[in-house]
């Protein structure tokens, strides 16, 4: 496939960002997220109810339930295994290449992980969003130093366009459109090796992306002046396009009239086709292709505008309530103040009492409270707790309490059913980001790379600790392997309580300890080697206390010329209250008796 020109790239660009499906996916997350998370969002009340304002009151629960689960998910650890694929038996050998490629992954997935952000991201979009996008970035070698050339870009959903015809798992085209700030795509786009544009600033010019050479924007008076830099102020920003087409990237700053624009770069996909990965929270091929993707939580989402819409009516209406003060008039009088105009303009004051002209006598209306309002806010809000309860953990401190590890443990396993098409997809996710890595290394980068370990990397055989390193490269892929990241789901309060149970089944005679161990640990081997040596520490303390006491027994009996018990003990005894006493104005610690054999003859 040939590179495209800037043309070919809009004209892709344009149609997918005219798909209809599209435009009411974004649409639909919209209109859900504003009155969810928009503080200044205005629910619609009709006009007789608000007289003029509206009280918006946002339920605060679906956030907290989202802050939690993301919180409880985002602590499981998650591990890469990589299994060789060969007929019968596993050598030495690729089990040697196996466990370096685990580990290189291991340090690779810490890095673009990005202190957990990938995943907590992730679970957001999954949980409130229409999906979550995933676009792996392959840098240069040259530029990241030791660090992985790998990036994972994040991009918000609804500025992404691709075709959602039959959701694509891995799309091969993508486009995104967004802001940048002009500053940074001059630094970044400007002279840079291995591009056409090598040796030629990129400048925006009255509102117009050009190339200039180098020493261009220097001063005339001072040649070896620093770049002056383009004319963009401190926070200007840009119009910029990326698109994907599944063999090359473009990058594309539009002009300031929209119409046109510069391709800044132009890159070869090094990930075996397309570099995005569409990951949904509620997949269901049966609905229609717009509704396929869908929030996880997206009955609690229906009931939280329905409560909020409830407390909104309620709330306005009691801060918009006025007392009404009805003015008995005369026939004549009221026909007068009829014709004058004056009733209608009683009826628009805003402030202070509603004034209600009648003729004749004043009958008082009272406004009942609409208690079909509360019944209906009572169920939402009942069905809304039923919801929250499926999906988060028991934390309630009496439920905690009085329940055995076991019940405990059966109502945690309910809630991880729950929880495992998000889990599912995620560990989709990091698989095909590994596997996509590993191809631009063996195919695009032929060459070695070291990689190093910025903090405790979790392995299928144990940890791999902060700062140690591995080299990977080309040979060490020459291999048929697979790659499988798994997810742990399990919390430390899950653990403590398997851990309890477990040993309740070794009481009962039905477990063995080895077993527990392997609930607690990764490294099984490792735990019981320490196991060992504790146990050896303990066997030998006794002995190591007695000889130490027997040295310093001796040291003061010959230096000092004390006597003191045989065993440690025994010295012990005698200092306790109560203790027999040896004879008045004599202490544990004896000077020897001169003649004695412990003190010697003089």
């Amino acid at each position: 496939m040939t590179k495209m020109n800037y043309a070919e790239v809009m004209d892709a660009v344009q149609y997918y960002e005219n798909d209809s499906e599209l435009k009411d996916l974004h649409a639909e997350s919209r209109n859900a997220w504003e009155p969810l998370f928009n503080r200044s969002h205005v629910v619609k009340l009709p006009d007789h109810y608000t007289r003029g304002l509206t009280v918006d009151m946002p339920s605060p629960r679906l956030r907290d339930l989202r802050a939690s689960l993301i919180s409880t998910m985002g602590s499981y650890r998650s591990i890469a295994t990589v299994h060789p694929q060969t007929e019968g038996s596993v050598s030495s050998e690729l089990e040697r290449k196996a466990d370096k490629v685990e580990r290189a992954l291991a340090v690779i997935r810490q890095h673009w992980s990005d202190g957990g952000k990938l995943q907590d991201d992730r679970l957001h979009q999954q949980l409130l969003g229409p999906c979550f996008i995933a676009i792996l970035q392959c840098g240069d070698v040259r530029d990241t130093g030791s660090a992985p050339p790998w990036t994972v870009l994040r991009p918000d959903p609804t500025s992404c366009y691709f075709p959602v015809s039959g959701s694509p798992d891995r799309p091969k085209y993508m486009a995104r459109r967004y802001m940048q700030l002009v500053r940074e795509i001059e630094a970044s786009h400007s002279n840079r090796p291995g591009t056409e544009h090598y040796g030629a600033n990129l400048r925006k010019r009255s509102g117009v992306w050009r190339w200039e050479p180098l020493g261009a924007d220097r001063s005339v008076e001072d040649p070896s002046s620093a770049p002056v830099g383009g004319s963009a102020k401190y926070g200007e920003q840009n119009e910029f396009i990326w698109f994907d087409d599944g063999e090359y990237i473009y990058r594309i700053a539009m002009n300031d009239d929209k119409k046109k624009g510069e391709i800044v770069w132009c890159g070869k996909n090094l990930t075996g086709g397309g570099s995005s990965l569409v990951v949904c929270g509620d997949p269901s091929p049966s609905r229609e292709t717009k509704n396929m993707l869908t929030p996880a939580l997206i009955s609690n989402i229906q009931l939280t505008l329905q409560i909020n819409l409830i407390r909104s009516m309620r709330a306005t209406a009691a801060l918009q309530s006025k007392p009404d003060m009805t003015v008995e008039m005369t026939p004549e009088a009221f026909a007068v103040a009829r014709d004058g105009g004056y009733l209608q303009q009683s009826l628009e004051v805003e402030q202070g009492a509603n004034l209600i002209h009648v003729e004749g006598k004043a009958v008082p209306w009272v406004v009942r409270e609409n208690l079909d309002l509360d019944k209906l806010e009572e169920r939402l809000l009942t069905e809304e707790a039923e919801y929250i309860a499926a999906w988060k953990e028991p934390t309630d401190p009496k439920t905690v309490s009085d329940a055995r590890a076991n019940t405990y443990l059966t109502a945690v396993e309910a809630i991880r059913l729950r929880q495992t098409t998000l889990l599912k997809h995620g560990d989709w996710l990091e698989t095909q980001l590994c596997k996509m890595a590993l191809h631009s290394l063996k195919n695009e980068y032929k060459t070695e790379i070291s990689l190093y370990a910025t903090g405790p990397a979790l392995l299928s055989s144990g940890e791999m600790p902060a700062g140690g390193g591995v080299t990977l490269g080309p040979a060490d892929l020459d291999f048929d392997y697979d790659v499988v990241v798994t997810t742990k789901a399990q919390t430390e309060s899950e653990q403590r309580a398997r851990e309890e149970h477990g040993v309740w089944r070794r009481d009962q005679g039905i477990d063995t300890q080895e077993s527990i161990i392997e609930l607690s640990y990764v490294d099984k081997s490792a735990q019981l080697e320490r196991l060992a040596k504790d146990m050896g520490y303990k066997v030998a303390q006794p002995q190591v206390n007695a000889a130490v006491y027997a040295a310093w027994r001796d040291i003061l009996r010959i230096e000092a010329g004390y006597l003191l018990p045989e065993t440690a003990e025994q010295l012990m005894a005698t200092m306790q209250p109560g203790a027999a006493a040896v004879s008045a104005g004599q202490s544990p610690m004896m000077p020897a008796a001169i003649g004695s054999p412990e003190g010697g003859a003089m």
